[in-house]
């Protein structure tokens, strides 16, 4: 050992600024191990499909809001099946939109009760357009 090196104030210095930016020691990742689990992302994707927004999706998961998108960041298959989900429940509303806009026909059956039988009327049931629903879509 050197002398003086023991107690030599620059010596720590020098060590400091050497692991500067170095957070954790060689090999440890440091903190707790997160909670994310592979299967979160077939479980948010069938969520999106049922048209949840984030805060839900964090709910759900019992994890705040702040989590969820460093999970969405960092786990790709996450991310991914978020966005898939949420394109297809989007594009359902889109389509539900766009048919209440400028109306819709679909095949229906009537019910109804004639000298004590039961009687099932095929039907077409229309739905007129309705403004209301169509003035955003192509604005």
């Amino acid at each position: 050992m050197k002398k003086g090196a023991q107690h030599d104030p620059s010596s720590k210095r020098k060590i400091a600024q050497s692991m500067r930016g170095r957070r954790n020691a060689v090999g440890n990742k440091g903190g707790q191990p997160g909670r994310y689990q592979p299967e979160y992302a077939r479980l948010v994707y069938h969520y999106c499909l049922l048209g949840a927004v984030d805060r839900q999706l964090a709910e759900f998961l019992s994890i705040s809001l702040r989590t969820l998108h460093h999970w969405k960041k960092r786990h790709v298959e996450f991310s991914e099946s978020v966005k898939a989900g949420k394109t297809i429940a989007n594009a359902k509303v889109a389509k539900a939109l766009y048919q209440l806009a400028i109306g819709y026909s679909h095949p229906d059956t009537y019910i109804s009760v004639y000298n004590g039988q039961v009687v099932l009327t095929p039907t077409i049931k229309h739905y007129p357009s309705n403004q209301r629903y169509g003035g955003n879509l192509l604005a």
